[in-house]
């Protein structure tokens, strides 16, 4: 996938006060050749007098029910009070916490968790002789939103890459809901932690949803509409990236591709040192305070010249800047769209992305953080012109993928396969993507029915010279209709002992699907919507659609009745 023109910053970093003095005294700071940054990364400029991370912000949204974590800086050692009240009014309850400053000037509290609010509160930080108030905050649902350039499509056309969502002014003049808001976060890459993320909280109103993330958009207003509680949304997103990059590195350990970019990536900081070292006590400073000053605006900020080429592609790289220092601020979930750069790493992709989850359930120490994935849409890279020995079915073999990834427990695979566009990667209609997140999420974690992730096969026998399939989920009768996908390639599939597949008649008797082929008399294997771009066919009564799969006839019906049964697979 061609690099996109997401956001790209830096991480926080400057040297000690009073040893620098311009880019001459930087250099001469540091070692002639030498990277020294990961001792220092960590840090802001010397000891400020109090502050508290970006996203602490004016118009933030806390997460309900869980305790409220506020993080900041202050002078080494010194004493943090921290107050959350009712903007309006007499809070006798009001909760406050102290804490003292670490030798660093870190400091962190811990609030007691609040039920969802809407009324305006306040918070208030207090050290030594110094006061930081944030207000017109809400508690509500926070949604962290990863992935690449469908993650972080605009609302409004962004050209030459997207004319926008389907019927975007009428979307954005509509967007009017101060309880829905969005924390964009700068995007960047480091090759250590960073420990903190810098963005801008905008509210969904026709001054600012035009240039807001519209799955993340989709998502957060189908979640107001289920909930009816405020709901913030966090977006880190960056086109054209793959999920190394967005991986933390125990999720990676032990793949050689990714040891072997490691490893490129030392050499060329190595090789750049020069332009690393500016790039991190110049360049990052600078293009923050512009992509934020234009976010504010609000305007599409200006791309920005890294230390070297590929420099936001290092693996673990957008972790280490985006996702690591968000660590501690609590979440309801994650919605997770990514993938159009791995497709040609779909052996290792599943693995590594359910690696993703458990780590990200393991720093948060919450076994069960709900994370929802979006399956990628339909898209041709062969009919846009490209190698058909390289890219024959890779869209198919990473969707797959994503689904072996979503038989963790409390995660949810959001089928987008008949809503994509077969010649262009970044589809027009988010607006469905983000609903169907939405009813994912709602069913996820609340366990209201109807189930809202489609079908899901369960069973796969002979029956006569035909195949008999059975699902789950199915939120009422299947339905078959050819009219609702945008893919042009196969749907229902059937293969004999040769493993050549046959277009099947598909019809629905006793709650479960009859495939049929005359070609095909001894069926040994099934596939339905197996291609980069499918025809997807089959819904449930609601207008879920059932995921795509492949399987042999042999397998069996799933005893747990959870998961997709597994077995062997005839080919790409």
């Amino acid at each position: 996938m061609a690099r996109r023109d997401a956001l790209a910053a830096t991480p926080s970093f400057r040297p000690p006060a009073g040893r620098c003095l311009g880019r001459r005294g930087v250099r001469s700071w540091l070692l002639p050749g030498a990277i020294v940054l990961p001792l220092c990364l960590c840090h802001t400029q010397s000891s400020p007098a109090l502050e508290l991370d970006a996203i602490y912000a004016d118009g933030m949204v806390l997460q309900r029910d869980q305790p409220i974590v506020i993080r900041g800086r202050a002078r080494p050692h010194a004493e943090v009070s921290v107050t959350f009240s009712r903007s309006q009014g007499s809070d006798k309850d009001a909760p406050s916490a102290t804490s003292s400053a670490s030798d660093t000037g870190l400091w962190e509290v811990a609030l007691p968790a609040r039920r969802p609010d809407d009324g305006s509160l306040t918070l208030t930080v207090t050290s030594e002789d110094h006061q930081q108030i944030r207000r017109d905050i809400l508690v509500g649902d926070i949604w962290l939103c990863i992935g690449q350039s469908n993650m972080n499509f605009l609302m409004r056309p962004n050209p030459p890459w997207s004319d926008g969502v389907l019927d975007w002014e009428r979307e954005v003049r509509a967007a009017n809901d101060s309880r829905l808001r969005f924390f964009t976060v700068v995007p960047e890459a480091t090759h250590v932690h960073k420990d903190r993320v810098d963005g801008l909280w905008r509210t969904a109103s026709p001054r600012f949803a035009g240039y807001l993330s519209a799955v993340p958009y989709f998502f957060g207003k189908g979640l107001r509409e289920a909930t009816g509680h405020p709901v913030g949304i966090i977006v880190c997103s960056l086109g054209g990236t793959s999920i190394n990059g967005w991986s933390d590195p125990a999720a990676l350990r032990g793949d050689p591709a990714t040891d072997a970019a490691s490893a490129r990536h030392e050499h060329l900081r190595e090789s750049n040192a020069e332009a690393v070292r500016d790039y991190y006590a110049f360049t990052a400073a600078r293009y923050r305070a512009s992509a934020i000053a234009q976010m504010a605006k609000p305007a599409r900020a200006a791309a920005y010249k890294e230390p070297y080429k590929g420099w936001r592609y290092q693996p673990s790289g957008l972790f280490n800047a985006m996702i690591h220092p968000l660590d501690s601020f609590p979440i309801r979930g994650i919605l997770w769209y990514q993938g159009e750069s791995d497709t040609r790493d779909s052996q290792t992709y599943g693995e590594k992305l359910k690696r993703m989850i458990l780590g990200q359930r393991a720093r948060r120490n919450r076994d069960m953080l709900p994370f929802i994935i979006v399956q990628l849409p339909n898209y041709d890279p062969v009919a846009r012109g490209g190698d058909p020995t390289k890219l024959h079915n890779s869209w198919a073999c990473l969707r797959e993928a994503q689904e072996a990834a979503s038989s963790l427990p409390h995660t949810a695979l959001v089928v987008t396969a008949d809503v994509g566009d077969p010649l262009t990667i970044h589809p027009r209609d988010k607006k469905t993507v983000g609903f169907r997140a939405a009813c994912a999420a709602s069913s996820l974690c609340d366990a209201s029915p109807p189930a809202a992730t489609g079908p899901v096969l369960i069973s796969c026998r002979k029956e006569a010279g035909n195949v008999r399939l059975g699902f789950k989920d199915t939120s009422g009768a299947l339905v078959i209709d050819a009219t609702r996908s945008t893919g042009k390639g196969p749907d229902f599939q059937i293969a004999g002992p040769d493993g050549v597949f046959h277009a099947a008649e598909a019809s629905v008797t006793a709650g479960e699907v009859l495939l049929s082929s005359p070609g095909v008399p001894d069926p040994v294997a099934v596939r339905y919507a197996f291609h980069n771009d499918p025809k997807l066919v089959l819904y449930d009564r609601n207008g879920f659609p059932a995921r795509p799969f492949r399987r042999t006839v042999r397998s069996v019906e799933n005893r747990r009745g959870t998961d997709n049964p597994q077995g062997p697979r005839l080919g790409r």
